[in-house]
C-alpha cells in the first residue's frame, strides 16, 4: 500500500523522484523494542521451531546493508525503479543448519 501510494504520488507531481528498495528477511541488530516479522522468523527457530520446511526459501540480508541501500540510491542520481536488496537466497533447513553452528545451545531443528 505505502509503495503504490507513493507511485501515485510521484505521477501526479513532476520532479518527484521514487526509489523503491524492497529488503528479504532482514537480520541483525534491532533499533525498536517490539519484535519484527524478520527478527520474528529467527526468534521461532531458535525456540525449537520445526517450521523447517525443505521447500521454504529464504532471502535474507543483514539490517547494515539495507541501510546502506537506502543511502546508495539516495547518493546516485541515476537510481530509479525498485531494488531488491538481499545477501542471498537459501532454503531454510540450510539456514538453520547455520544458525544452530553459531549458536549450538539452542534447540533448532
Amino acid at each position: 500500500e505505502a509503495e503504490k501510494a507513493a507511485w501515485e504520488f510521484r505521477d501526479k507531481h513532476d520532479g518527484v523522484d521514487v526509489v523503491a528498495i524492497h529488503p528479504g528477511t532482514c537480520l541483525g541488530e534491532l533499533i525498536q523494542k517490539e519484535m519484527n516479522a524478520s527478527s520474528a522468523v529467527l526468534q521461532r527457530l531458535m525456540m525449537g521451531s520445526e517450521d523447517t520446511q525443505e521447500c521454504y526459501w529464504l532471502g535474507a540480508v543483514h539490517v547494515k546493508d539495507v541501510a546502506r541501500a537506502h543511502v546508495l540510491v539516495y547518493e546516485t542520481p541515476t537510481a530509479a525503479g525498485r531494488y531488491l536488496c538481499v545477501n542471498g537466497i537459501y532454503q531454510f533447513s540450510s539456514f538453520a543448519k547455520t544458525v544452530s553452528e553459531l549458536y549450538p545451545d539452542f534447540p533448532i531443528h
